[in-house]
């Protein structure tokens, strides 16, 4: 799933601020089903821009998922606070199913932040 996002433009001109050209979002996010688990796993950036097609993904499978959503992260290249925030949205909505969220193969960079923001020890996390 590649999309590419345009966000809503505030009149820059009133705000006495320079016109900018809206980001493309470089994400892609593959989905893939076993017999107790659904595997999401996001390629590229997931930042403030990316972060939306994550939660339309997730919305329209959490429903479906019987034990266990893995998102393998070993693809990701870039994550800043609202892609935690993701994270831990997942993480709530799906526990409130009876469903785990299991992230899966965070880059040294991901892991490092998921120690310093104290996730570490609330998320399931694996290598």
């Amino acid at each position: 799933m590649s999309l590419d996002n345009r966000a809503a433009s505030v009149d820059q001109d009133l705000l006495g601020l320079p016109r900018t050209q809206p980001e493309r979002v470089q994400l892609d996010i593959s989905l893939s089903w076993t017999q107790c688990c659904a595997i999401m796993a996001p390629c590229g950036e997931v930042n403030i821009s990316s972060v939306p097609l994550l939660h339309i993904q997730l919305g329209a499978i959490a429903a479906h998922v019987k034990d266990e959503l893995v998102i393998d992260l070993s693809l990701v290249r870039f994550l800043d606070s609202s892609g935690l925030s993701f994270l831990v949205t997942a993480d709530e909505e799906l526990r409130s199913r009876g469903v785990r969220l299991v992230i899966l193969s965070p880059t040294r960079q991901i892991r490092r932040l998921c120690d310093l923001s104290g996730l570490t020890s609330y998320l399931v996390i694996r290598q």
